[in-house]
């Protein structure tokens, strides 16, 4: 775990000093939806586009026209975020349900 030890303290400065997550630059998702993750990220809120602007992204709008497309980017997300989690450490013989499951029960369609 990239966070193991830290108290909650120590983890809230770190996360505060350190830079946002990127997307990937590998083509991996589209130049508009990596835009939008960019945007939701911001840390300064006085910069960070309100949730109505987020909204109004082209990424947003242009997925809303076409359900297929948006359930499409989600579950490639869903593979990515699991390969990345399953890379950074061994899956124990505890877990029986992978991290793609988990996320889709949480955050269904």
């Amino acid at each position: 775990m990239p966070f193991q030890g830290l108290g909650y303290w120590q983890l809230n400065q770190h996360l505060q000093d350190s830079p946002a997550p990127a997307m990937p630059d590998d083509a991996t998702f589209s130049d508009e939806l990596c835009d939008f993750v960019r945007r939701c990220l911001i840390k300064d809120g006085t910069k960070r586009p309100s949730a109505a602007q987020l909204l109004r992204h082209p990424w947003i709008a242009n997925a809303a026209d076409d359900p297929a497309q948006l359930q499409a980017h989600y579950k490639k997300w869903l593979k990515w975020c699991n390969s990345k989690i399953v890379n950074k450490r061994a899956k124990s013989a505890e877990e029986s349900e992978s991290v793609e499951d988990m996320l889709e029960k949480a955050f269904p369609l």
